[in-house]
């Protein structure tokens, strides 16, 4: 806290998503035309994270 108040940037993200979150935010960034990419296949969970396999359309 000290150095982001002496005005130190630190990049601090996070981003949170449930499978089915991330598919409907997925599938409107590529309708929207900014994400050249679909997913592909099934999303694979395990635990407390999931993984997806994307591949690029064109």
């Amino acid at each position: 806290m000290k150095g982001a108040m002496a005005g130190e940037y630190r990049d601090v993200h996070i981003w949170r998503f449930t499978p089915d979150s991330f598919v409907r935010l997925f599938h409107d960034l590529a309708e929207l035309g900014l994400v050249p990419m679909r997913i592909e296949g099934k999303i694979h969970v395990s635990g407390f994270e999931f993984s997806v396999c994307l591949r690029k359309q064109g």
